[in-house]
């Protein structure tokens, strides 16, 4: 629903595809539609696929948390630490995990649903105040 707050989960290409989204997207007039932070999972290295200058390389304007693997065949570890910091991001290294997908072993990431629940709930946190009825503000008189 467009007017809803949401919080994004991707994995590789789709992580590229993503942020690119958030770059290209209108300013948003309501700070609590659309995406509010996003799980980045074994982002693809941008310039495999001639998109270098298709990907923002400063921070998307919102939280990211990008889950990664020192062998990924997808995108070596260095790439995945410059992306990081480039885009913010705080980054969760998996050690030898491969491209973290079925083909390397994975089935269900309780990780990346643990991240994902940490972001609505920070989400939740920064945007209570906005939503709070004015009788909840009587123990602060």
């Amino acid at each position: 629903h467009p007017r809803t707050a949401w919080i994004a989960v991707a994995h590789s290409f789709g992580c590229l595809a993503l942020l690119r989204h958030l770059t290209l997207r209108q300013p948003r007039r309501n700070r609590h539609v659309g995406v509010q932070s996003a799980l980045l999972v074994a982002p693809a290295d941008p310039d495999r696929f001639g998109l270098l200058t298709q990907v923002p390389h400063h921070p998307p304007g919102i939280d990211t948390v990008l889950i990664a693997s020192e062998t990924d065949p997808w995108m070596a570890y260095p790439q995945v630490c410059r992306w990081a910091r480039a885009w913010g991001s705080q980054l969760i290294n998996l050690g030898d995990a491969g491209h973290i997908n079925v083909a390397a072993g994975f089935g269900p990431l309780p990780l990346a649903a643990s991240v994902a629940q940490q972001l609505i709930h920070r989400s939740e946190r920064e945007h209570r105040i906005d939503r709070a009825h004015p009788l909840e503000w009587s123990f602060s008189v």
